[in-house]
C-alpha cells in the first residue's frame, strides 16, 4: 500500500523518479526545486509559510491562494481519482509545516496513508482554511509515527527502485 508522504526538500533529493509517483512540490520567491524527470506527474506551489489568520504576513511574504487551492484541488481530482498512482510525494523547504498540511488534506480526502519522517508538531493551518473538505486540524496524539494516521520511515523498509539509500536507512515503502 502506498501513501502520501511529506518531506523536507533535502529528504525529497533521495527520491527516485518512477511512474509510479506524483510529487507537489512548493517552493518560495527564495527557492525553486529542483524535480528529477521521471515521475508520473509534478504540481509546483509557490507560497511562504505563513498565516495570516495567526501572524502579520511580511512584505516578501506570498500567501496560499483561494487559485492554488483550486489549481490543487484540480490536480489531485486528475490523478487522484484514477486510483493508479501509489506513492504522492509533498515537498517544501523543512518539509514540517506547508507539505505536511497538504498531504494531511489529501490523506483525508483521497483517503491515503500519511507518511512521514517526523511527529508532526504543526500544520500551516491557513493552507487547510483554502482546501474543501472541512478537515480539522488533527490532534498531536493522532500524528505521532507509529499511530493508523501516520507510518514513519523508520518503520517502513520495503524498498522500492525509486528509492534511494537516505541517511543512515532507506526510505522504504510497504508495496
Amino acid at each position: 500500500m502506498g501513501g502520501v508522504w511529506f518531506l523536507s526538500y533535502e529528504q525529497f533529493q533521495w527520491v527516485r523518479p518512477g511512474p509510479e509517483a506524483l510529487v507537489i512540490s512548493i517552493s518560495d520567491r527564495f527557492y525553486e526545486a529542483e524535480v528529477e524527470p521521471g515521475f508520473a506527474a509534478v504540481l509546483r506551489l509557490r507560497f511562504s509559510d505563513v498565516d495570516p489568520a495567526r501572524e502579520a504576513v511580511p512584505r516578501v511574504a506570498e500567501c496560499f491562494t483561494p487559485d492554488q487551492a483550486s489549481d490543487l484541488v484540480a490536480w489531485c481530482d486528475r490523478w487522484l481519482e484514477r486510483g493508479r498512482y501509489a506513492h504522492v510525494f509533498v515537498h517544501c523547504w523543512a518539509g514540517r509545516s506547508r507539505s505536511a498540511a497538504i498531504a494531511w488534506w489529501i490523506s483525508k480526502q483521497y483517503h491515503m496513508h500519511l507518511r512521514t519522517a517526523f511527529t508532526v508538531r504543526f500544520m500551516n493551518a491557513h493552507v487547510l482554511r483554502h482546501l474543501p473538505g472541512n478537515h480539522a486540524l488533527p490532534e498531536p496524539s493522532e500524528l505521532a509515527p507509529g499511530t493508523d494516521a501516520v507510518r514513519s520511515l523508520g518503520e517502513l523498509f520495503v524498498p522500492l527502485s525509486f528509492l534511494v539509500p537516505f541517511g543512515p536507512t532507506e526510505i522504504g515503502l510497504d508495496a
